[in-house]
This record gives C-alpha cells, sequence and structure tokens, in this order.
C-alpha cells in the first residue's frame, strides 16, 4: 500500500478552488489570454499546468495533420508548423467554460503531484502517451513542472543513463522507483502547499487522503482521454503495489523479471543503509498523514532516532515507546507494517 487518495474529495476541492478564483476574473473579463494564465493563481504550478494542457492539446491536434497528398513530416513544414505554434501561443484566447476545465484538471495535477506523483505520472501517461513514455515527451512538460522538479528531472536523467527513448508504463514506473530509492533530496514539504491553497479554499490533509484505500481512481474520478487506444484500465492506481501487474523485460538482459515491486522489494534480500533513503516518495506522505499526525517534523525526527540505533530490537523499542503508542497505532495496520519492513532491513532483522 502506498497511498490511499480521496480522489473525490479532490475533484469536489478543485471544482471549489477553480470557482472562487475564476469569478473575479471573469466578473472583469469575458475571455483569458496567454500572459493572464501564466499569473492567473497565487500557486504557480497550478497556472503552469493550465498551459501544459494547451500544449498537450495543440501537439495532439498536430498529430491528426496526415495525409496522401501532403508530407507533413518535411523538415521545411515541420519548422513553418513550429513558427505557427510559436504565434498561435501568444494569441490565446479562452472563455469561461472552456477555460474552467482546464483549471479544474490543472488543480487536479498540481494535487497529485505534490501528495502522489505516481499517481500523477500514470494520470499524465494514461491521458497523453498511450501506453508508452517517451524520453522526448518528458523533456517537452519539463519547463511546465516546478514542484518535485527533481523527481521529473531524475526521471529523463534515467532515461538518458539507460540510452532509451521509449518505454511501456510499466517500465516508466518502474524507473520512477529507482529514482525516487537513489535521489537525496527529499519531497517537498507539503505543508506550505496546503497553506497556498487554503488562502483560497480550506485544504487539509484529511480531505487528501481516505480513510479506506478506495479500488479505484476510474471509479472515483474520469478522467477524459485522447482516443480508444488510451482507455486502458486503471484500477488500483493509487496503490503502486498493484501498478505492476505483469512481468516486463529489463532493458539491461532481456529476462522476464516480476513487474509488481516497490522500493522495499527492490532491497528485499539485501540491508540497506540508510531508512530515509529507501522512502519512496508516496510512502514518505502515507507515513507522515497515517503513523505522524500529519506532522513532518515530527516524522523526521523518528527517522533520525531509528537511523542510529545499534540493533533492530533496540529501534523497535524506540519506535513502540516513543511513537507508536503516542499516535495510538494499529501494530496489525499495512502502513505499520511497512514502515516495520524498511527499518528491518536496516538492521538485517
Amino acid at each position: 500500500m502506498e497511498s490511499k487518495l480521496n480522489h473525490t474529495s479532490i475533484e469536489e476541492f478543485s471544482t471549489k478552488y477553480s470557482a472562487k478564483v475564476a469569478d473575479p476574473f471573469f466578473e472583469k473579463h469575458d475571455r483569458i489570454n496567454g500572459e493572464q494564465i501564466l499569473n492567473f493563481c497565487n500557486l504557480k504550478q497550478i497556472n503552469l499546468f493550465i498551459l501544459k494542457n494547451l500544449f498537450l492539446e495543440w501537439q495532439s491536434e498536430l498529430k491528426k495533420l496526415k495525409s496522401p497528398y501532403f508530407n507533413y513530416e518535411a523538415e521545411e513544414v515541420k519548422s513553418v508548423m513550429t513558427n505557427f505554434m510559436n504565434v498561435l501561443s501568444k494569441n490565446i484566447s479562452i472563455d469561461r467554460a472552456n477555460f474552467e476545465e482546464l483549471l479544474v484538471n490543472a488543480i487536479k495535477d498540481t494535487i497529485l503531484l505534490i501528495f502522489s506523483p505516481y499517481d500523477f505520472y500514470r494520470h499524465f501517461v494514461g491521458k497523453h502517451n498511450g501506453s508508452y513514455v517517451t524520453l522526448e515527451g518528458l523533456k517537452k512538460i519539463n519547463k511546465y513542472i516546478q514542484i518535485n522538479k527533481h523527481l521529473h528531472e531524475g526521471l529523463i536523467e534515467k532515461f538518458e543513463k539507460e540510452k532509451v527513448r521509449e518505454v511501456s508504463i510499466d517500465e516508466a514506473l518502474t524507473f520512477l522507483d529507482i529514482v525516487c530509492s537513489e535521489l537525496n533530496a527529499a519531497p517537498e514539504d507539503f505543508e506550505n502547499y496546503l497553506a497556498q491553497f487554503s488562502d483560497v479554499e480550506p485544504l487539509t490533509i484529511e480531505m487528501i487522503y481516505s480513510e479506506e484505500p478506495e479500488e479505484s481512481i476510474a471509479e472515483s474520478v474520469s478522467y477524459e482521454k485522447s482516443g480508444d487506444e488510451n482507455q486502458e484500465d486503471e484500477n488500483g492506481a493509487s496503490n503502486v503495489n498493484e501498478k505492476f501487474s505483469k512481468e516486463i523485460k529489463t532493458l539491461h538482459d532481456e529476462i522476464k523479471i516480476e513487474a509488481k515491486q516497490t522500493i522495499a522489494d527492490i532491497h528485499q534480500n539485501k540491508k540497506i543503509e540508510s531508512i530515509k533513503k529507501n522512502i519512496t516518495i508516496n510512502q514518505r506522505f502515507m507515513f507522515v498523514n497515517e503513523l505522524f499526525g500529519g506532522d513532518s517534523d515530527h516524522f523526521n525526527q523518528a527517522l533520525e532516532a531509528l537511523e542510529v540505533c545499534d540493533s533492530y530490537d533496540s529501534a523497535m523499542k524506540i519506535l513502540n515507546e516513543s511513537y507508536a503508542k503516542e499516535h495510538d497505532w494499529n501494530m496489525d495496520s499495512e502502513e505499520v507494517c511497512e514502515f516495520i519492513d524498511i527499518l528491518s532491513k536496516r538492521y538485517n532483522a
């Protein structure tokens, strides 16, 4: 179990937030242009995602230009189309109804990127890239990513290191797992973003996460896709342990491996040197929210204390006496078991 996002609540919040920021603007304007979009919300990532989705929509329209009579792949034609796009981007003009659809999606994407990058990338991949993720596509949207940008750039570097330009969704998410385990930088603190959202519409960590794991993203939020080839079942997309449900070929040796794996699985038979470095982005948010009452500082203090213990038994003693009792943990819960599993690998227990 990696995350339990409440997609229904996120949808409702995004709709309310959208209305509150759109009302004052469209009381004075009939349409919105590109420069106004860039400065529309106090949280810049939302504005960038609106522009990203406009860019991807343009890319989708461009791909439809096929003809038995004209060569749209000719370099001269590509050059003209690029210039045309540059001119068009300076003449964005959108009415409220169409803009609010873009705005709500941008708000949801921003929340996913902050609280569950796995779900953000699965949403992005499923909506715009069919069954594959391309290095070119990742590079094109890089300028639109501001939050947790080191994660996106790490994914690009992983593609380049492996010398691949296109991989399946499962392979890309495996890459993401590896990138999370190798990056030294911690995910950005979400408390600041909660405050920025709440300046417009109240948002709490409890609204983002469910009490119980949802069975399917598709059941709670219906994301529009760009073609029949993209109508891929997304059940369990909020659960990273269910993301890898089939075998995939590695890029190194073409040997099939079981793809249903998390960072904990990768290190199953190997002692880990650091607890912190072996906690994924999604696990961090889950542990903070479910085990430490949303207090990220307390969570970080716990990691520091557990990291320097001289044995597994002493680490478990601290865990039980200082944290489990204080936060009234259910020691049989999935969250606790997952946390202890990582702890046991730190001390090779």
